[in-house]
């Protein structure tokens, strides 16, 4: 039994080191589910989104019934700032898989140019620059003749161990136009094709679209609206992978709760997750002299939960997600133009 057990623990491992000896290698990016604290993950060209300092962290936990399965940490921040007329942005990513088998981290940074289009419509172009390192270390892995039927791994591998790092820059860049009420961008990832020789490792294109709208039933006031509608799509395809999520968020006051299907169309189309998204909104600091503007600093919690929908929940039981965002340094800025993306202003 102890032996059946050691098998299946490492069996994810296993598939992924007969993955990365093919001949070609074509690796996949990170997929957050939260929408709001990774905007500038999904497109550079909301860095400067609104005119205060964002400075969040998101973890992610995928496939929680797999033990050492997928782990991913993110850090970023965001801020615009008048005298570049946009905004600036930065995030890191650490991703984890298999007891530190595998440990890739990106660390990219954007620039965003904001300019108005009309009286109604407003625009940003961005570029981003981005640096990654792949890691492999296979001494964590157990290979077959370690094992042992009765006391599992137990004996010193005839195997040769590969510790392997790959490092390499590439380019993003991105559009966004918006009003009000709605907005909608273009992103693509990975501009440069970089073929990494000896493992002729490569990052395919990835292309990303958003859309998405926020409907107040307030009309005095957007920015202080009791309750507000916010629908969103984002549709990613990289290499021959396509999905898109669907979804709506419900904000009402401090809260926000949000339902989103994740579906997914080559080889075929088909149902993978929902995912149940809740986020709270805590002001602090001097807020009381503020309390119908949203000139405030506040601390955003979110958290969500991916349920799989397809067979591979019996194994998986579903992905955790959680966030932190703050928001702060907001200020009147003297010039009347500071942009501002309302759809999904945190």
């Amino acid at each position: 039994m102890k032996f059946e057990v050691l098998i299946h623990k490492h069996l994810i491992t296993f598939l992924c080191l007969f993955l990365l000896n093919s001949l070609q290698i074509k690796s996949q990016d990170v997929q957050f589910s939260q929408i709001k604290p990774n905007l500038i993950i999904y497109n550079p060209a909301f860095a400067g989104f609104d005119k205060c300092t964002n400075i969040g962290l998101s973890y992610r936990n995928q496939w929680i019934g797999i033990d050492n399965g997928y782990n991913s940490l993110s850090a970023n921040y965001n801020q615009y700032l008048n005298f570049l007329h946009g905004g600036i942005g930065l995030y890191i990513i650490k991703d984890v898989a298999g007891q530190n088998v595998f440990n890739n981290t990106s660390v990219n940074g954007m620039y965003s140019f904001h300019f108005k289009v009309n009286r109604k419509l407003s625009a940003a172009m961005s570029m981003q620059f981005s640096y990654f390192q792949y890691n492999l270390n296979s001494q964590n892995l157990i290979y077959s003749d370690m094992l042992d039927q009765l006391y599992g791994a137990i004996y010193p591998t005839g195997e040769i161990l590969i510790n392997r790092s790959e490092k390499f820059g590439n380019f993003s860049s991105g559009i966004l136009l918006y009003n009000k009420k709605y907005f909608f961008g273009f992103s693509i990832n990975h501009l440069q094709q970089i073929n990494i020789t000896p493992t002729e490792m490569s990052i395919p294109v990835k292309y990303s679209m958003q859309a998405g709208a926020k409907f107040s039933f307030d009309k005095l006031d957007l920015r202080s609206e009791q309750f507000s509608l916010s629908p969103i799509i984002i549709y990613q395809q990289q290499k021959n992978i396509q999905n898109f999520k669907l979804g709506l968020y419900f904000n009402k006051n401090f809260y926000s709760f949000g339902i989103l299907l994740q579906q997914s169309f080559l080889p075929y189309l088909s149902n993978d997750a929902i995912i149940l998204d809740f986020g709270v909104k805590i002001k602090y600091g001097n807020n009381h002299k503020k309390r119908q503007s949203d000139n405030h600093s506040s601390l955003l919690l979110n958290y969500s939960y991916d349920i799989s929908t397809n067979k591979l929940w019996k194994n998986t039981y579903g992905t955790h997600e959680i966030s932190i965002i703050f928001r702060f340094n907001c200020k009147e800025k003297k010039k009347k133009n500071t942009i501002i993306c309302p759809a999904y202003k945190l």
